[in-house]
């Protein structure tokens, strides 16, 4: 498949992400949540845009699933499941690899170390690493309650990530030692961002506040409470130095990332729990009454498509911008990134709970919540 030509200012930004993500598997395609430390959800390839679309049926495990897959350079994806179990599947034929059993679901959403140590969190109160390459533990870490957040790794070794026991950690990513805890006024269900430049690691909480907290001394930078309404939505980085975030309120918030002052925010009249795809020149949302929104880097509404199902989980972004979504009826749907119209439509078994995924081969990688895997390429 030719790759398209990207400006080069995409490639400028696609670089940045790459080298502030030393600690995860440098030729995987989706090696954590949002793919950067910084939770672009940017992929580094072309996906599927001809209006003529057909999926394959990958893996089928009878299994709530609503964990977003990394996958890493040899094509395996990591999942969890309802069954609390952390599935490896070999995607170019379809096999299971091995599976991980716990106590509990895993809604957490797996990282992948560069030592190939895949990282996960359970409701059963661990969080655990596993070998990428058969499933054996290489450490636990417990925190007593459920761990719903999903891991973001930086570059200098460490792991970052939240619990229900409304303290938020960070763990030495090759022992699963604690290097520091922070605790909040109420449980982290939000999965961190980062920014290597400040040292700074940005969270939501349920008492509707963000944080921005040092990550060498885990001391608190800034917080900012935008209401009483809960933020389960996860933080990503601008590369306008912006943090943003929705809010169950309807909110849709821009933050200095420095100073934590308020850049702008806008209402989408619908809770927004899920988080932020963002591009060099805007960011899109999805609003839980299904609608999709791009927003540019200074608080205007670029344009906006509403749907039939609502959108609950989080956009993802082709290289040259195209915009993947699933929505709660089944329904996957690429948009125009500059206009938002329509290019193609596909449906699949059931809801889709976790995040669409290019990978390396142009494909796009959809997990229902059923436990369906589904590959979707150009007809």
């Amino acid at each position: 498949k030719v790759k398209r030509m990207v400006t080069l200012s995409v490639l400028v930004a696609c670089l940045l992400c790459s080298l502030s993500n030393a600690q995860v598997q440098q030729d995987s395609p989706w090696p954590m949540w949002g793919r950067t430390s910084n939770h672009s959800a940017v992929s580094s390839f072309d996906g599927p845009r001809s209006t003529c679309v057909q999926s394959t049926l990958v893996y089928s495990y009878e299994a709530l699933s609503s964990s977003t897959p990394c996958i890493s350079g040899d094509n395996h994806a990591f999942y969890g499941t309802g069954n609390a179990d952390l599935l490896a599947i070999d995607l170019k034929n379809g096999t299971l690899l091995w599976r991980f059993v716990t106590g509990e679901f895993i809604r957490s959403s797996p990282a992948l170390s560069k030592d190939n140590l895949v990282i996960f969190g359970s409701n059963d109160g661990t969080v655990r690493a596993v070998h990428a390459g058969n499933g054996s533990l290489s450490w636990k870490f417990s925190v007593d309650t459920y761990v719903s957040s999903s891991p973001v790794l930086d570059q200098n070794g460490s792991l970052y990530m939240g619990s229900g026991n409304d303290v938020f950690y960070s763990l030495d990513i090759t022992t699963g030692r604690l290097r520091w805890a922070f605790r909040t006024d109420n449980w982290v269900s939000s999965s961190a961002c980062l920014s290597e430049l400040l040292g700074l690691v940005y969270f939501g909480d349920e008492d509707g506040c963000m944080f921005a907290i040092h990550t060498k001394s885990g001391s608190l930078a800034w917080k900012y409470c935008e209401s009483s309404s809960p933020v389960f939505s996860s933080p990503a980085m601008g590369h306008d130095g912006s943090v943003y975030f929705g809010s169950n309120d309807g909110n849709y918030i821009a933050l200095d990332a420095a100073s934590g002052s308020v850049r702008w925010k806008i209402n989408t009249n619908s809770s927004v729990s899920g988080s932020a795809a963002v591009y060099t020149n805007y960011s899109v949302i999805c609003s839980e009454a299904g609608r999709v929104l791009a927003i540019s880097p200074t608080g205007d509404i670029l344009w906006s498509y509403q749907g039939l199902g609502g959108y609950t989980n989080e956009a993802t972004l082709g290289l040259d911008g195209t915009v993947y979504v699933g929505s709660e009826d089944g329904e996957v749907l690429a948009l125009d990134g500059r206009t938002g119209k329509p290019i193609w439509s596909h449906r699949v078994n059931n809801h889709i709970a976790s995040n669409p995924i290019v990978v390396e081969d142009g494909r796009l990688l959809v997990l229902d919540l059923l436990g369906n895997l589904f590959l979707i390429d150009d007809c």
